[in-house]
Parts: C-alpha cells; sequence; structure tokens
C-alpha cells in the first residue's frame, strides 16, 4: 500500500504541475475514447473493443481486473450474479437490452432446504460476450436505471447493431476463434452484416465447448468420490448463442428493428464430490458400476423484440424508441443416478454366468448348475466344476417372489425347477408347467408364471410342496434402475419501453432531457418433475411385482423401476404473475462551463398476482401447506371418544359395531377434509400484494480548473420483495416457513464524492462513498407452534420462521483510478502508460438485538497495478496486470449458523473457519494485427503459478446438504475450490 501512495503522489504532482489545456483531449483507454471528466461516479463502460482486447469471454472476465465487483459463484451452476458493495445476486440488477434478466429464488427458507443438495439451478442466467456492444456497470444504488434490484449496483449489456460494423462500407464478415487451456475451451464467432438501400441485417454466431475448469493441481488429484474430492469435478459444456438483427429504414427519420437473441448452456457431467455417491461409502474411490450421480443442466434464454425509432425533431423530443420484448428464460436442473458402465454395471452384471439355454436355466457352457453342501455353505457348481461366488447366485421362489419367465427364453410349458426344503437346501429336481400368461404391455413379450392359487382346486399339489419350487438366477434386479429430477424455473417476460430524448436551452442553460416509462409482465414459475424407471433388462428382470386373481399387477407397494416407471410433477412455488409500470425523467443540466447538475427521478409500481389453479398448475404438495392457517375440521377417529369411558371391549356387540362404523364414516370424512383444507390455505396466503417505490438520483459536477472535476451524488434504490419470499411455504416439524405478504421493500441509500484530477498526462480519481440499507428481508425464528396432525386430537409443535424485515446495513469505503501515459513525459516511452485501480470497503449489518455482524458479500481490499504498450501504427501491443489481494480476515466474517456448533459441531465462533488467503497474481495480455482484417491475442494468466482461492469461491462452500461440500473438519476437498494454474488463451479474428 505504500508503494501505491507513493505512486499516486508522483502522479498527482505531475498532472498538477503540467501546463493547463483550454480543451481537454480524448483519451484512449484500452482501445475506447472516452472523456475521462465526463465519467459518471462509480461507472464503468467496457466497448466490445475493450472485451476483445482483454479476452473477455464470460462474466467473471469482465470484471476481473475492475475493484469493487466480483461474481458470485455458484458451483456446478457457474456464476450468478455480481456483488457489488455489500450485496449480490437479486440485489445488482442485470439488464439485457433493457429487460430485467431471471432472478433467483431468494428466499432464504428455500435456500436452507433446497439449495445444498444441487436440485435447483438457482443462478441469474448469462449472456455471451461476442454479442455485445457495450457492458455498462453502475456501483451505486441505481433504481432508476434499472428499477428494482438496483440496491447495490447494475450491470446493463446492449447487444450490437448493424450500424457498429457498417460505418463505412456497406457489408462486413467476420470470423473469430479461441482456445482457453484452463478449461479446454474452443469456441467461433462468426458475424455477417449488410445494408442495401433502406435495409439493415447483422447476425452473429457463436459456439463454445469446453470442459470443467481445472483447479490448481488438477492433474495430480486421484479419483475419489465424495466431499473430500480435490478434484473439479468433470463436465462438458456446451453455449451456443445466436444474435439476429434486422432493420428497415424508410427515410433518414424513421427505423424499425427486428431483434432475436437467443442463448443456450448445457453443462453435463458427473457430481462425484456429491456426498451421497454410492462408492463414498467405503474407499471412497469412483466406482461407476455402483452408478453414479449425472447431470445434465441447461439454462435458456429467447428474446425477441421489435423496435421503432424516430427521428423527427419536435417540440416534445428529438428521439423516440418505442420496444416491445418478449423475453422467455428457463432454468433447468437435471439430476439422475444411474449406472453408466455397460455390462459391468453391478444391477445387471451376471458373474456367475447364469443363462438361458433351450429354454431351461444353464450355465455358460450348456450344461446345468449343481448345488452343494447347505446353509451358508451352499456352492453353485458349474458342468466344468467350476464353484461360482456365493454373492453372483441364489435361489429365487417360484410363488414367495411372484417370478415370471419370458416364454420366448424358457419353456414354460415345461420349466426345470429345483426343490428346496425349508433351509434352502437343494432336495431334487422337477418338471413344471406355468399356468399363467400373461403378455408385457411395454416389452410385447408373453410371460409365464406359476400360481398356485389359480390352479384348480381340486387337483392342485399340496401348497407346502409347491411353495418350494425354485431357480437359480443372479442377485441383483437385472436392469438399470434410474432415479431421476428435472426442475425447472421458468421466468417470461413481455415488457413495452417508450423513451423520449430532448436537447434544449433555456435562460443560457443547456439541458439534455430524457423521459419515458414501460409496462411489463413477468410470470414465475416452478415445475419439478421427478421419477424412477429401469431399462437394459435382463433375461430375469420381472415385468409385474405381483399376482393377484390370476394376473401380473405391474405396480404394487413395492419399488421396481422396470415393472412400474413413475413420474410425478409438482412444484414448491406458486406460479405468480408481476406487473409492473414505470415512468422516469431525468435532465443533465449545464449551468455554465464549470457548473451542472444530474436531476433523476423514477416512479415504480408492482403488483404481485398468484395464479395457483389446482387443476393445471404443478401440485404444491398437500403436507406443506394443509393446517398452516386455516385448521381442517377433522372428526375423531379413536374408540375413547365414543366410549363415554367405559371399555370398549365391555360394551354390546351392537353398540361396538355402532361405533366401528362411526368411526368409519369419520375416516372418509377426515380425508375429504384434509384435501380440501390445503387448497383453502393456497388460496388464504396467496393474496395479490401491491408496492409502489420512488427512486432518484441527485448529482453535481463542479469543473472549477481545466485540470479538475468534483462530482458528488446522492441516490436512492429499491428491491420489491420477490414472489417467492412473499408466498414460499414448507411445513415440517423441524422446519416450517410460513409466507408473509406484509414484507416491505428493500431500500438503499447512496452517498457519493469524487475528485478527478485530468490532462494529457492521465488522470487520477479518488472517491469515497457511503452506502445505507434497510428493511433487509431475513428469515427469523417465531417460535414453536403447536398443529392438529392425526385425527383431530394428535398434536404436536412446529419450529416455526418466516421473512421479515429487520436489517439494517452500513457499507463505506473508498476507490481509486489512475493512469499515466509515460509519452506525454518523454518520447523514449512513447506508447507506454501505467494504470492502477483499488478499492477498499468495509461495513456491517445490525441484527434485531442491535448487533452489528460482518457482511460475508464484501470482498477483501483489492488492487490491480497495469502496464501497457501500444505502438504507434496500433499494430501491436500489450499489458501486463498484477493483480494484489488481501486476505479475508476471519473477523470480517460471520457464520449464520455459529449457534448450532458449526455445520459440522466444531465451529464455535462466529467466523467462517474457511476463507481466502493474500495472493498476487501477474497476466500477460498481447495483441498483433499482422494485416489490416488480422487480429491476434495471446494471454498468460497467473504466470507465476500461484495457487490461490478467491473470496468469492471460498464463500461458495455450503455447509449443510451434499453438494457444494468440503470435509469441514479437516478443510480436506477445499483444493476444488482454487483457481487454476498457468493457463493460456489465444484468439484470431480476420474481418472484412
Amino acid at each position: 500500500m505504500k508503494k501505491s501512495i507513493f505512486y499516486l503522489c508522483i502522479l498527482s504532482f505531475d498532472i498538477l504541475s503540467a501546463k493547463p489545456h483550454h480543451e481537454l483531449d480524448r483519451v484512449e483507454i484500452f482501445g475506447n475514447q472516452e472523456e475521462i471528466k465526463d465519467k459518471k461516479i462509480g461507472k464503468i463502460l467496457k466497448s466490445d473493443k475493450i472485451l476483445a482486447k482483454q479476452q473477455v469471454s464470460d462474466i467473471k472476465d469482465l470484471v476481473k481486473y475492475e475493484t469493487g465487483i466480483s461474481v458470485v459463484e455458484s458451483g456446478r451452476f457457474g456464476t450468478s450474479g455480481y456483488t457489488i458493495r455489500g450485496v449480490d445476486e437479486n440485489r445488482v440488477a442485470i439488464l439485457v437490452d433493457g429487460v430485467s434478466q431471471a432472478e433467483t429464488i431468494s428466499s432464504q427458507g428455500f435456500n436452507e432446504i433446497f439449495l445444498g443438495y444441487g436440485n435447483f439451478n438457482n443462478t441469474r442466467n448469462s449472456v455471451e460476450i461476442e454479442t455485445l456492444k457495450q457492458a455498462t456497470i453502475q456501483k451505486g444504488a441505481n433504481s432508476v436505471k434499472s428499477g428494482s434490484g438496483g440496491l447495490g449496483g447494475s450491470v446493463i449489456f446492449e447487444t450490437k447493431d448493424a450500424r457498429d460494423y457498417l460505418i463505412d462500407k456497406d457489408w462486413h464478415f467476420g470470423i473469430k476463434a479461441g482456445y482457453m487451456d484452463k478449461n479446454n475451451e474452443i469456441f467461433t464467432s462468426t458475424s455477417f452484416a449488410f445494408k442495401l438501400k433502406w435495409i439493415d441485417f447483422l447476425a452473429v454466431k457463436t459456439k463454445r465447448f469446453s470442459k470443467n475448469i481445472k483447479n490448481y493441481g488438477y492433474k495430480s488429484y486421484p479419483e475419489i468420490a465424495g466431499k473430500r474430492r480435490k478434484k473439479a469435478d468433470p463436465y462438458d459444456i456446451s453455449k451456443d448463442s445466436t444474435l439476429v438483427k434486422f432493420a428497415i429504414n424508410p427515410n433518414g427519420n424513421n427505423r424499425i428493428v427486428f431483434l432475436a437473441d437467443i442463448y443456450d448452456v448445457n453443462s453435463k457431467g458427473h457430481d462425484y464430490s456429491y456426498s451421497f455417491t454410492p462408492s463414498n461409502h467405503n474407499t471412497g474411490i469412483v466406482k461407476s458400476q455402483d452408478g453414479l450421480r449425472h447431470t445434465d443442466d441447461k439454462s435458456k434464454r429467447k428474446n425477441y423484440s421489435i423496435t421503432f425509432e424516430n427521428y423527427d425533431e419536435n417540440f416534445f423530443y428529438d428521439s423516440m424508441k418505442f420496444t416491445f420484448s418478449n423475453q422467455k428464460i428457463k432454468a433447468k436442473a437435471y439430476t439422475e443416478e444411474k449406472c453408466q458402465d455397460g455390462e459391468n454395471c453391478s444391477n445387471i452384471k451376471n458373474p456367475a454366468n447364469i443363462q438361458v439355454k433351450n429354454g431351461q436355466i444353464k450355465d455358460q457352457y450348456g450344461g446345468g448348475f449343481t448345488v452343494e453342501g447347505s446353509g451358508i455353505n451352499k456352492k453353485l457348481i458349474n458342468s466344468k466344476g467350476e464353484e461360482q461366488d456365493k454373492n453372483y447366485w441364489s435361489y429365487k421362489q417360484l410363488i414367495g417372489e411372484k417370478l415370471w419367465f419370458d416364454c420366448s427364453l424358457f419353456n414354460c410349458d415345461a420349466l426345470e425347477v429345483d426343490v428346496i426344503d425349508s433351509y434352502g437346501n437343494y432336495k431334487d429336481k422337477k418338471i413344471i408347467k406355468l399356468n399363467l400368461r400373461q403378455t408385457d404391455e411395454n416389452s410385447k413379450k408373453i410371460y409365464g408364471a406359476y400360481d398356485w392359487d389359480s390352479l384348480d382346486v381340486k387337483s392342485r399339489p399340496d401348497y407346502w410342496d409347491v411353495k418350494n419350487y425354485a431357480v437359480i438366477m443372479p442377485t441383483n434386479s437385472g436392469y438399470l434402475d434410474r432415479q431421476w429430477k428435472d426442475r425447472d424455473l421458468n421466468t417470461d417476460t413481455k415488457q413495452f419501453n417508450l423513451d423520449f430524448e430532448k436537447y434544449f436551452e433555456v435562460l443560457n442553460t443547456e439541458h439534455d432531457l430524457s423521459y419515458g416509462g414501460l409496462i411489463s409482465k413477468e410470470d414465475k414459475s416452478m415445475v419439478n418433475k421427478s421419477g424412477y424407471d429401469g431399462s437394459d433388462a435382463k433375461w430375469w428382470a420381472q415385468p409385474f411385482q405381483q399376482i393377484q386373481n390370476g394376473k401380473g399387477i405391474k405396480c404394487d407397494v413395492g419399488f421396481n423401476g422396470y415393472a412400474c416407471p413413475v413420474q410425478e410433477t409438482s412444484s414448491f412455488l406458486i406460479p405468480v404473475e408481476t406487473t409492473t409500470s414505470a415512468f422516469y425523467i431525468g435532465d443533465y443540466v449545464r449551468v455554465n462551463d464549470w457548473l451542472a447538475f444530474d436531476l433523476s427521478y423514477r416512479y415504480d409500481k408492482s403488483k404481485h398476482k398468484p395464479k395457483y389453479d389446482p387443476k393445471s398448475s404443478p401440485k404444491i404438495p398437500d403436507d406443506m401447506v394443509k393446517g398452516l392457517f386455516i385448521q381442517p375440521n377433522l372428526k375423531p377417529i379413536e374408540r375413547k371418544h365414543f366410549t363415554g369411558g367405559a371399555n370398549y371391549w365391555d360394551l354390546p356387540w351392537q353398540k361396538r359395531s355402532e361405533i366401528d362404523e362411526k368411526i368409519k364414516e369419520n375416516k372418509k370424512h377426515n380425508e375429504k377434509e384434509l384435501q380440501e383444507n390445503a387448497q383453502k390455505n393456497i388460496e388464504y396466503f396467496s393474496r395479490p400484494k401491491n408496492y409502489s417505490n420512488g427512486s432518484y438520483l441527485l448529482g453535481v459536477d463542479l469543473d472549477p480548473l481545466d485540470f479538475l472535476r468534483i462530482s458528488a451524488k446522492y441516490s436512492k434504490g429499491f428491491r420489491n420483495p420477490t414472489s417467492d419470499e412473499l408466498y414460499f411455504t414448507y411445513k415440517h416439524p423441524d422446519f416450517t416457513i410460513s409466507p408473509n405478504w406484509n414484507l416491505e421493500t428493500e431500500i438503499a441509500k447512496t452517498k457519493e464524492m469524487a475528485v478527478i484530477f485530468h490532462n494529457d498526462l492521465g488522470y487520477l480519481s479518488f472517491s469515497a462513498f457511503k452506502q445505507n440499507y434497510t428493511n433487509f428481508i431475513d428469515l427469523k425464528y417465531m417460535g414453536a407452534q403447536n398443529f392438529q396432525i392425526v385425527g383431530g386430537v394428535q398434536r404436536l409443535d412446529f419450529y416455526r420462521y418466516q421473512n421479515v424485515n429487520r436489517k439494517k446495513a452500513k457499507v463505506d469505503g473508498y476507490e481509486i483510478d489512475a493512469r499515466l501515459n509515460l509519452g506525454q513525459i518523454t518520447n523514449v516511452l512513447a506508447g507506454f502508460s501505467l494504470n492502477f485501480k483499488h478499492t477498499h470497503q468495509k461495513g456491517r449489518f445490525e441484527n434485531e438485538n442491535g448487533e452489528k455482524l460482518p457482511i460475508n458479500a464484501i470482498d477483501p481490499k483489492k488492487f490491480v497495478y497495469g502496464i501497457g504498450y501500444v505502438s504507434p501504427n496500433k499494430r501491436y501491443g500489450f499489458d501486463v496486470f498484477l493483480t494484489s489481494v488481501s486476505q479475508k480476515k476471519a473477523k470480517d466474517t460471520y457464520d449464520m449458523y455459529w449457534e448450532h456448533g458449526g455445520s459440522a459441531g466444531i465451529n464455535h465462533t462466529k467466523q467462517l473457519r474457511h476463507r481466502s488467503g493474500s495472493y498476487n497474481v501477474v497476466d500477460l495480455l498481447a495483441f498483433a494485427k499482422p494485416l489490416e482484417n488480422l487480429t491476434l491475442t495471446f494471454g498468460a494468466y497467473n504466470i507465476t503459478d500461484k495457487k490461490y482461492l478467491t473470496w468469492s469461491s471460498a464463500r461458495s462452500i455450503r455447509q449443510f446438504g451434499t453438494s457444494n461440500l468440503i470435509d469441514q473438519r479437516t478443510g480436506e476437498g477445499i483444493e476444488r475450490f482454487y483457481e487454476p494454474g498457468r493457463n493460456f488463451k489465444f484468439t484470431f479474428e480476420y474481418a472484412f
């Protein structure tokens, strides 16, 4: 830090002592022309040129060399939005072409119950970098631009337009490709644009194929399963993006644009670190034959829009823009547990080589088996005298196990069976006829079975004789069972935007006026599909579970995915429609050459309207809601309620019959009442909820000297409670979540001031900020509540929690951003520049007891040092970045589970055990243009091969559940979360 201050002092002296200029030159920053003094406080603008030069491939790369902003890590699902000024995910707004992106399910109650198990893709969707014209990052409350969600700040993306490519030509074709070795990513991006008379067209097609990111030491770690796994889980990831814009320009003042923006991400792999992986229960070595957890996650975004632009200057506007957008986002988490190791799978392998030949059970040589010995010493000997492992065969009784035989393989009219005694020992052989025949509706095969109950009563043999008919079969089920979960989070948005801009002068003041509004309708829903089934059936797999009245029954109380596959559809959230209308107005007022005001106001009005239909919506499980608010009218079903204190068995027979009949009637009543009660409770708590909020920005810019600007702003942002925070309900004795439709809006207020020194030498910007948050939504324990659970008499205490507004929080800090153009000092260093960025922030939130506790979402101190060079002809150049990050101190963390002894019963302090240490990382980025139309870029990252863990990754480690875990006692498995070692990236782009 001392070196940083020394460097800044020199830079400040150079700037202040430099010759003043009456006209500010334009400064080039990473290929982007921007007047430094016109930068807004806390605002970072990255053009497509900057993104290309910094080799940005995802949203994590977007903020790699920025301070005060980071991404939220989310395990196998990648990243989930951003962290700015102590808040993250839904509290940082994300917009693409003016449309808000999908929010996570932010109810802490939902997260406590479900998110630790990897069954929901509860992340914010991303964007394809190659489609972007620019990305605008705004730190600090920013709801005047983004509406609900702009608490800590916002990230706003704008996609490319044909006009970006066709400035001085009529057509464009470009191809870009690259490779990254940290995840073996290969990508290609093709762009094509043209203009012809009154139309123009743009298409950008990008595909990326990659593996999982290889953590430090990836190749050296063993293939073990469970939470102690040190190497990243294997995934195959594909990303497919299509951007198409077609525009009609009937004249110079009107333009109509049709847009299709489609982005699909698919990640397939294996959750080896899943704590319930079968092999994790013994040696920890991965055993694919036992069946592993496979994932097939998807994130799909489709946005179709039409825009009308008008540039007829009049009294009301200089430009007008009307846009209708229809966006659909689906976040899917798909998991299945099934062996994919072919014949080696434990459920279908047959090491004893028990086969069917000539209609009978034989060995692999075509001979019969011999069973010798008794009890645990029984041996199975094949025709060659070879003994078979006792774990791979067993006797299965025809009647006791309701066996069915495929008559296309077996001789169902003359089947040879073994006769065993009551101890399972071999006695004799017998030929029998299977008296039942039935066609399996799935395989269309005819099966036979031996059913004693269906035989003629007069001629059938003694039951105790046929009971011991048995055959030799493999011990396993003979089919591959598959348990699967397919869970979708859907966000569908229809939105109208109307925007106006007007420049005018009044009383010697200049005004850049913007105003407009929007109307949107957003539908959020959850669809959970789950089930189990069977496949790859072998000859001993059973197509029926039971025999009743001489017929095979597929579905019985037992579990048989092959005979009785099951699929269920449900939801843990009621579908909700949210309508929003907003009006905004902003004016940048230049009073004179040294004074300007930035004034903006926005008013939003929203309404959450539940849309649950018991006939068509995915069903909310009855047990989650029944009796929660409205108690069921249950009638007694125990005998003691009807005996008048007498002993039931002492009553006359007629009285006992009346009591039994009454109890039977009451049971029917209760069953119906409980079914109806669930719907009554849903109707009770799913009431509409309205919110209205005003947000504003008040700013002032002072330019007292040619080289000095002083800026200040005061802004307010808000976030309305999400539908899941309002309505999520879950009822269980250990953890009951009650809905709360009285939640208030979260509020953020930002105070910020910046001083900027600037001239040809470069610039030095210093800003200080203070951010206050109120009405934070949090989960609160509300005490135990006694619920009626059985028959109207049995009751039990349920521990009840509820979302409430209770937290206050404050984050303050400062930021430094500086650049020194060395070529302005001496021509020898022409093209060289030095850069520096730093953010320091601290904060606390206040709990209900007034105790001030650390905010985990605050990143540790970060410094970014840079030296860059661009040749005079701009044909080649490089940047070297040193990123220096301080450790996350224990006193700056808070373990919300500390009162329960920590996740593993070992952490009895309020601090988190596993944190990030300090680290320094050096990166080199270079570009070259050997031909006018050819651009090559190269990146070497983590050149010193530093082993380090970011705070974003460290705080993604979960303390409960089955996914994203480590061994909390020993720390084993944390290696999985480390960043890659030394790695490289290369891209080439050819455009003409």
